[in-house]
């Protein structure tokens, strides 16, 4: 499979399973979503959120690393 077909293939995560993926609460997970850390996609209701793996872990790595300037 080439990456323009796993890209369009990547499943869509819950906010438990990002907080199991990252080793952090999904307290921690909230507070990243109301601060605009993490990138997310909202379903019919405000409840209904979702997430692409490879989104949040740019977004972190690019968080990561101006932090550290």
């Amino acid at each position: 499979m080439n990456e323009t077909n796993k890209d369009t293939q990547e499943r869509l995560i819950t906010r438990r399973e990002l907080a199991k993926l990252c080793n952090v609460s999904t307290r921690t997970v909230d507070n990243w979503v109301a601060s605009n850390s993490i990138p997310v996609l909202r379903g019919p209701s405000e409840r209904c959120v979702r997430f692409l793996w490879s989104d949040v872990l740019n977004s972190l790595r690019t968080s990561n690393q101006n932090n550290v300037k």
